[in-house]
């Protein structure tokens, strides 16, 4: 589950487990209800432990870096702002697209303020449910 989690190649992930026939095994694998949640779960693990952070971290290198082509930091800032776009500020009730300048700089003192708050903060990691039974029988 978790090669296929990783790669969504089927075949290669029965491969790997193991089967002599990868190519059957992997479609009859992918019918199986209980495999299908346990990919997704792995899925899940693997966006919010690893690549949400990946990419924000991507973005705030290019955002900071003063070096980086001003398009890129545009394009950068595109992304953070589309993802934003449904943000609502708590203080206020209005969302980005509605607050003044002085409403949108103190709600990024707000968060920066926060997020300072998390940093000292242990974050657990979410982790796949591992399954009652295996699956990949």
């Amino acid at each position: 589950m978790k090669e296929y989690a990783r790669t969504s190649d089927g075949v290669y992930a029965a491969a790997k487990a193991g089967y002599g026939s990868p190519g059957p095994r992997a479609t009859q694998n992918l019918q199986k209800p209980a495999i299908n949640a346990a990919i997704r779960a792995e899925q899940e693990a693997a966006l919010h432990n690893e690549l949400v952070p990946l990419a924000l971290g991507r973005l705030r290198k290019i955002l900071e870096d003063d070096n980086i082509a001003p398009q890129h930091h545009i394009a950068a800032g595109k992304v953070v702002l589309g993802a934003a776009k449904g943000t609502t500020d708590t203080a206020t009730g209005k969302s980005l697209s509605e607050m003044s300048l002085a409403e949108t700089e103190a709600m990024l003192l707000a968060l920066k303020a926060e997020h300072g708050r998390h940093q000292a903060e242990t974050l657990e990691p979410i982790e796949a449910a591992p399954p009652e039974h295996d699956v990949m029988s």
